[in-house]
C-alpha cells in the first residue's frame, strides 16, 4: 500500500521585531518562527526522502528474487523555516545629525560620534565607542600633546586639531603610563613606548605566563625555549601575544 507523507507537527510563533536581532541586522516587522518536523521513514520515494535535509535514502540489497527494501533513514527531522515578514535592515553606525560636521547620510543608527563647530576648539580626548581607525602608523600630534597613530585614531578620540608627525616631547609619552588587561589566550597589543625595547626586557615581568608572542611577519618569542625571534619591539607596531592566564594592570613600558 502506498505510504503518504506523515507530517508530525508544524509550529508557528509570532514575535515582535525586537526579539530577532543579529549583530548588524534587525527585522523591520515581525519575526515569524516556523518549524516543521518530519518522520524520514514515512517517505517511500528517493526524491521525496532526499528533498528533506537530514533524511537519506538507502537500498538494502536482498537480491532481486528474495527482494530488497528501500529505506529513508534519519528518524525525526525538524526543519527551521523561520522568516521576517518585513524587511531585514542592515545597521550602519555613524553620526545621524544633519547639522554635525561629520554627518553620515548612510548611517541609520547614531553612534554618538557627532561633532559641531562649537566644539572644535575643545582639546580633551574622549574615546568614541565603536569608532575604528586603520592600523596604519602615520602619526599625528594632537592638540592635547598626545601622539596618535594616524588622523583617524585622533578623531576616534575626539581630537580634531592635530599636526602631522609625532609630538616633539615623546619622552613624556602618556602611553607609557597605560596599563591594560591581557585575557587568557590570544591578545593584540600595540607598542607605544618611547624607545624600541628588546622583547626579553619588555616581557620580562610576565614571561612565565607567555606561551608565545609574534610580530606582524610571524617572528616569534618563545620564553619556554629561551628563543627570541622578534628581537626589539618597535614603537608604533602591533604584536600578538598568547598568555596562559589573565594578567591585569600590565604596562609593557615599565
Amino acid at each position: 500500500m502506498k505510504k503518504f507523507l506523515y507530517l508530525l507537527f508544524t509550529g508557528v510563533l509570532l514575535f515582535p521585531c525586537y526579539i530577532y536581532s543579529q549583530s548588524n541586522t534587525y527585522c523591520d516587522g515581525e519575526w515569524i518562527e516556523e518549524t516543521t518536523t518530519y518522520n524520514c521513514s514515512s517517505f517511500n520515494e528517493q526524491v521525496s526522502c532526499e528533498n528533506i535535509e537530514g533524511c537519506s535514502w538507502q537500498y538494502s540489497w536482498g537480491g532481486w528474487v528474495a527482494g530488497g527494501t528501500n529505506d529513508c533513514l534519519g528518524g525525526q527531522v525538524t526543519i527551521d523555516n523561520s522568516y521576517c515578514n518585513g524587511e531585514i535592515i542592515t545597521i550602519f553606525l555613524g553620526c545621524t545629525n544633519e547639522t554635525a560636521l561629520n554627518y553620515n547620510p548612510e548611517a541609520n543608527q547614531d553612534d554618538e560620534s557627532c561633532y559641531f563647530e562649537n566644539n572644535l576648539d575643545s582639546c580633551v580626548a574622549n574615546p568614541i565607542e565603536g569608532c575604528v581607525s586603520l592600523a596604519v602608523w602615520d602619526p599625528v600630534c594632537g592638540c592635547d600633546g598626545v601622539t596618535y597613530s594616524n588622523s583617524g585614531d585622533a578623531a576616534c578620540n575626539s581630537i580634531y586639531d592635530f599636526t602631522s608627525g609625532e609630538c616633539a616631547n615623546i619622552s613624556d609619552n602618556p602611553c607609557s603610563d597605560i596599563s591594560i588587561l591581557l585575557s587568557q589566550g590570544w591578545n593584540m597589543i600595540g607598542f607605544a613606548c618611547s624607545e624600541n625595547t628588546n622583547a626579553l626586557n619588555a616581557f620580562a615581568s610576565i614571561q612565565d605566563k607567555i606561551v608565545i608572542a609574534k610580530d606582524g611577519v610571524g617572528n616569534a618569542y618563545l620564553p619556554d625555549w629561551d628563543f627570541n625571534g622578534i628581537g626589539d619591539l618597535e614603537r608604533g607596531y602591533g604584536y600578538l601575544i598568547k598568555v596562559s592566564e589573565e594578567i591585569s594592570n600590565y604596562n609593557i613600558c615599565e
